[in-house]
């Protein structure tokens, strides 16, 4: 594997998920392991995993959609987080070994956050990029670390929990 010493996976170590990992106090997960001390050779795949771990555990508090709602499109419904779709998406950050395994959990991840937690321009964003199943197929490093740039940009970290 290529080593992430330039471009953006190297840039990842600079996402805004570090700096609220420690603030924002959640339940995630603790197998799932993030390096603030990362070192530049490390491969691809090991900084997105990275960055999408320190996403993950710096999301706030009651950002991910844990109940379905009367008003839930079918897109919506699918993008509910369970004890068990928890329970698989962290078994597959951890043991993914290509960049197709991690494309999957950022778009899982994606559509269990509650919108209200995104600001208004990422969905339009992300129109201009490749449909997910078009992601699937031709997932490069640089094309899931842009992915994870605009999500960590997107999210309110700050926000306090919605009730």
């Amino acid at each position: 594997a290529k080593h992430a010493r330039t471009g953006a996976a190297a840039a990842l170590r600079h996402i805004r998920a570090f700096k609220f990992l420690c603030s924002n106090k959640n339940d995630r997960d603790i197998h799932l392991k993030v390096d603030f001390n990362q070192p530049y050779g490390c491969n691809e795949i090991e900084a997105l995993r990275n960055a999408l771990s320190a996403i993950y555990k710096a999301l706030p508090k009651g950002s991910l959609r844990e109940t379905y709602k009367e008003s839930n499109t079918l897109g919506e419904m699918l993008g509910i987080w369970t004890p068990e779709m928890k329970e698989c998406w962290v078994e597959q950050v951890i043991c993914a070994t290509s960049i197709d395994l991690l494309v999957e959990a950022t778009l899982i991840l994606e559509a269990c956050i509650d919108p209200k937690w995104l600001k208004s321009w990422f969905r339009q964003a992300l129109t201009g990029l490749p449909h997910s199943y078009r992601l699937l197929c031709l997932s490069t490093p640089g094309a899931l670390a842009h992915r994870l740039f605009l999500l960590d940009r997107a999210i309110l970290y700050d926000r306090v929990e919605i009730t």
